[in-house]
């Protein structure tokens, strides 16, 4: 089937018939990532939900152990998170992303808890909307983050910060020079993505403000950016 180029959900089910857990795995993210990229969002969750079930059992099938890497464990739960926002199964995705915040504690992992902080705080704002959670969700993650020297870690929850709180609570003097700390440190790491995210940020603030000329300058370099990052 390898050969033939099989879809991956038709691999992961040989391979989990065959007892194969590493590859069964591997296929069934793979079949979730497939699925999700079309938002068959129950596929999706499926597939996601069968790769989280082997990262869980106690007594691993005779291909041996799963042993997924960090980067595993956070594109799994992640992407697990995402499908049950999309299906609006909230309680879900909170436990979801509460377990991978237990898993990364229990690693030690501060990427990993910066990581999931930030899709907590994403979920509260859609679903809840409550300003105050939202942002101790993300200064915890900005502590975690900057305790661990994560640069990248740490510009993108000041950009979610400045994006989910302070901007729609209308506390635009706060904002600004979060805003702009944030912008200095995606331009330092080189990160058009984050740089035009920041921007777009900065758009918001300075429209709601009243601020029409400084809100037209950030647009007009975010847009530019972004020109350019889709041709490439």
């Amino acid at each position: 089937l390898e050969d033939e180029n099989a879809p991956p959900a038709e691999l992961a089910r040989h391979a989990l018939a065959g007892g194969l857990a590493k590859e069964a795995f591997a296929y069934s993210m793979a079949g979730g990532d497939e699925a999700a990229e079309v938002f068959a969002v129950r596929d999706a969750t499926s597939h996601y939900e069968q790769a989280r079930y082997l990262l869980a059992a106690e007594e691993q099938q005779p291909g041996g152990a799963v042993e997924p890497s960090i980067s595993d464990i956070e594109h799994l739960f992640s992407q697990l998170g995402r499908t049950y926002e999309m299906a609006d199964r909230w309680e879900k995705a909170r436990e979801t992303y509460e377990t991978m915040l237990a898993l990364a504690r229990e690693m030690g992992e501060a990427r990993l808890e910066v990581i999931t902080l930030n899709h907590l705080a994403v979920l509260v704002f859609h679903h809840e909307g409550d300003t105050s959670k939202i942002r101790a969700l993300l200064e915890r993650a900005r502590r975690v983050a900057e305790e661990a020297s994560l640069a990248e870690a740490l510009a993108e929850t000041e950009c979610k910060l400045v994006d989910l709180t302070s901007v729609w609570a209308g506390e635009f003097e706060y904002s600004k020079p979060l805003a702009e700390k944030a912008l200095a440190s995606a331009r330092a790491l080189e990160r058009p993505d984050l740089v035009a995210r920041v921007l777009t940020a900065l758009v918001r603030l300075e429209t709601f403000a009243g601020r029409l000329e400084e809100a037209g300058t950030h647009a007009e370099e975010g847009a530019a950016l972004s020109r350019d990052l889709a041709e490439r």
